[in-house]
């Protein structure tokens, strides 16, 4: 199941997919991640398949998940940079089969990693783990927070989407629980 946030104020989303994973149901399940997190201008990716026990990875399946991205990105924003944090093998060959084919289709860049820290600097970020990246999205998004109720006079807008309320107490959970 994918549990998505969308940060604003950094330009991320940070998608968890965990458990045994079938790619037909992913490709069902992308055009209502974006419309669910609303998101309308650029973007970067990072996506944690650290808790992943099985993908359903033929050819046939990966360049149909492909071909739906493709579909997508004809009416929406796309996003500059993924990010695949893959340490485990089956989900480390799935994402480079999914690399391979999308490198010549999709106009974004990719980049596959067993090492979350690699994946996080290619998109930018200075963290070396999850919970480090978190807890820096979840300041940046806090002080986006307070500038947009300065400007506003109190009132804030929400500066992150989330796909899913699990997904946000498990990351406040790891906040919590780092030194």
């Amino acid at each position: 199941m994918p549990h998505g946030i969308f940060y604003p104020a950094s330009q991320l989303i940070y998608l968890r997919l965990e458990g045994a994973l079938d790619v037909m149901r992913l490709k069902k399940i992308l055009p209502t991640l974006r419309e669910t997190l609303q998101i309308n201008g650029e973007f970067d990716t990072f996506i944690d398949l650290s808790e992943t026990t099985d993908i359903e990875s033929t050819y046939a399946s990966i360049s149909a998940l492909v071909s739906t991205k493709e579909a997508l990105y004809r009416a929406h924003p796309v996003p500059r940079k993924y990010a695949f944090w893959a340490p485990g093998d089956l989900a480390f060959g799935t994402c480079r089969m999914f690399e391979q084919i999308a490198q010549d289709r999709l106009p974004s860049e990719f980049l596959v990693s067993r090492d979350a820290a690699e994946a996080m600097c290619f998109l930018g970020r200075n963290e070396t783990t999850v919970p480090m990246m978190i807890t820096a999205l979840n300041k940046e998004r806090d002080d986006a927070r307070g500038a947009s109720a300065a400007l506003s006079g109190g009132s804030t807008i929400a500066p992150f989407r989330s796909l899913s309320a699990p997904l946000e107490g498990m990351l406040n959970m790891r906040r919590r629980c780092l030194p």
